[in-house]
C-alpha cells in the first residue's frame, strides 16, 4: 500500500493554523469581556456582605440575582457568538477527517481479525498437542501399573503429567521496524443480569430520578426529599 505524505510536524501544523486568526479571535474575545472583570469582582463583594434577614433584604437579594443573571447571560452570548462559528469549523474538520479515516479503520479491523484468528488457531494446535502428550503419558502410566500388577512388583512412581502452559506474549517485528504483540487481558460479557451478585450492581439513577419527578415518594433504600432552588428572571 502506497504511503500518503504525513504532516511534517504536529506543532508546525498547529502553528500554521494559529496564523489564520487565533490571536485575533483571542483579542476580540478579551476586548468584549474585559469590562466584566471589575463587575464580577464587585458582585462577589456584594454577595459576601449581603445579609438576607427580612422581606426587604430578600427582595433586594432577588434583584441582585437578577442583575447577575443578566450579566452572565450577556457573557454567554459573547461566548456563543464567537465560539459557535469556531465550533462549526471544528465539527466540519472532524467530519472530513472521520470520513477519510473510516476505510483505514475498517481495514485495520479486518486485518486484526485475521491475525488474531491465526494466533488463536496456533494456540489451539498447541493445546491439542499438549493434550496428546498428556494422554500418552497417562497411557504409559496405566500400562506400567498393569505390568506391575501382573508381575507382582511394586507400582512405579507416577510420572509427572505435563500441564498446558499458554505460549508467552510474542512480539513480531517487520523489516521496517513495525511491531505487533498479541496480548490476552481478561474480559467479560453479561449473560444473565439476575445472577449477578449485589456488590457488582449499580442503582439506575436515571430511572429513579424519573420516578421521583413523576411523583413517586417511596422507594426502598432511597431517601426522597425536596431540594429548594431559586429561579431568577432577569
Amino acid at each position: 500500500m502506497a504511503k500518503a505524505k504525513a504532516p511534517k510536524d504536529k506543532t508546525e501544523e498547529q502553528a500554521q493554523v494559529a496564523l489564520y486568526n487565533e490571536e485575533g479571535i483571542i483579542q476580540l474575545t478579551a476586548s468584549k469581556i474585559d469590562a466584566w472583570k471589575a463587575k464580577g469582582e464587585e458582585a462577589l463583594v456584594v454577595a459576601e456582605k449581603m445579609v438576607v434577614q427580612d422581606e426587604e433584604s430578600y427582595t433586594k437579594a432577588i434583584g441582585v440575582l437578577s442583575e447577575i443573571k443578566a450579566e452572565t447571560t450577556a457573557i454567554e452570548l459573547v461566548r456563543t457568538g464567537i465560539g459557535a462559528p469556531i465550533f462549526k469549523i471544528v465539527t466540519r474538520i472532524n467530519a472530513m477527517c472521520k470520513t477519510i479515516a473510516t476505510p483505514f479503520g475498517e481495514a485495520d479491523a479486518k486485518i486484526r481479525r485475521k491475525a488474531l484468528k491465526f494466533q488463536a488457531d496456533k494456540d489451539a494446535a498447541i493445546r491439542l498437542e499438549n493434550e496428546r502428550i498428556r494422554k500418552e503419558a497417562e497411557d504409559r502410566e496405566r500400562k506400567a501399573l498393569m505390568q506391575s500388577a501382573k508381575k507382582g512388583t511394586p507400582p512405579p512412581a507416577p510420572a509427572p503429567v505435563p500441564d498446558y502452559i499458554p505460549p508467552p506474549e510474542k512480539t513480531t517485528t517487520t523489516e521496517t521496524g513495525a511491531a505487533g504483540t498479541v496480548k490476552k487481558p481478561w474480559d467479560f460479557e453479561i449473560e444473565n443480569e439476575s445472577l449477578i451478585p449485589r456488590e457488582y450492581l449499580m442503582p439506575n439513577e436515571k430511572f429513579i430520578r424519573a420516578a421521583v419527578t413523576s411523583g413517586k415518594r417511596v422507594i426502598p433504600g432511597v431517601r426522597i426529599f425536596e431540594k429548594p432552588s431559586l429561579s431568577i428572571r432577569s
